[in-house]
């Protein structure tokens, strides 16, 4: 059978499964919705996951998003080659040739789409949608560093001072994320306690008066921040710690 009718036969097998072609095509835009949903319940539970692990699953599921974008135009491209190939192929096509032929018109179609701007991920609606996701989880990063930078005047740190990096619930070492990383109360940044310390402080109660002594205020568990000043405090005494193992594990800023 010469190449040209094997190819005319499969257009007709692909057209007679129309509907689950439809069906096929249709993932894609569930993958993409099913993603954007993720996003939204990573920023809204940051606070248990911790800011900096809810940043890591978000720039990987983007990552994700963008191989279906990919995959989507080549399935696209696929579908396109294949509805147009027998108009193009010579009656002498041997069926040897026809799966490079068919690769190479697949290649310049995806080529097509692209130089028209048909495959960009910036332009794609579903991942615009998701970047304004992470762009409203991840705002204020930067102005973050640099409150953290002008002195820390919030965890009342002077030059020499020793500081404690102990939660004062559970008497361990804090760490500058996961469950150890430090929490606060938007009102008042001094007091300071771990994620787990707090949340075992907490129990099932929705608000109590703060553990720290000689605060007075009744906090909630769920107005509770992070508190990033310290935690860049901590992974530099951290840092500190490793390049220089024979030192104190006490941490003194300068």
């Amino acid at each position: 059978m010469p190449a040209i009718d094997y190819v005319r036969s499969a257009c007709t097998q692909v057209e007679s499964q129309s509907r689950h072609r439809m069906e096929f095509a249709s993932q894609f835009d569930s993958a993409f919705d099913m993603l954007v949903q993720h996003a939204q319940d990573i920023s809204e539970h940051s606070i248990e996951l911790g800011s900096e692990s809810a940043l890591d699953i978000l720039r990987k599921n983007e990552a994700s998003m963008r191989q279906i974008i990919d995959a989507q135009a080549f399935h696209q491209a696929n579908t396109d080659t294949l509805s147009s190939l027998a108009s193009q192929l010579q009656p002498d096509t041997q069926v040897t040739n026809l799966q490079g032929i068919f690769e190479a018109a697949v290649q310049k179609k995806l080529d097509e789409a692209r130089s028209r701007g048909e495959v960009c991920y910036d332009s794609h609606p579903k991942y615009k949608e998701f970047q304004q996701k992470i762009k409203a989880f991840s705002g204020g990063g930067a102005a973050d560093e640099e409150t953290a930078a002008d002195g820390d005047e919030d965890v009342q740190m002077t030059q020499e001072t020793i500081v404690n990096f102990n939660c004062p619930i559970l008497q361990i070492k804090m760490t500058h994320k996961g469950e150890m990383r430090p929490m606060t109360h938007p009102e008042c940044s001094r007091c300071v306690f771990s994620y787990k310390g707090i949340l075992d402080y907490f129990k099932k109660a929705k608000s109590k008066p703060c553990p720290t002594t000689g605060c007075n205020r009744t906090i909630k568990v769920n107005e509770l921040i992070e508190h990033k000043q310290m935690a860049m405090q901590i992974k530099r005494a951290q840092e500190a710690e490793q390049d220089e193992p024979q030192t104190s594990s006490a941490a003194y800023v300068r």
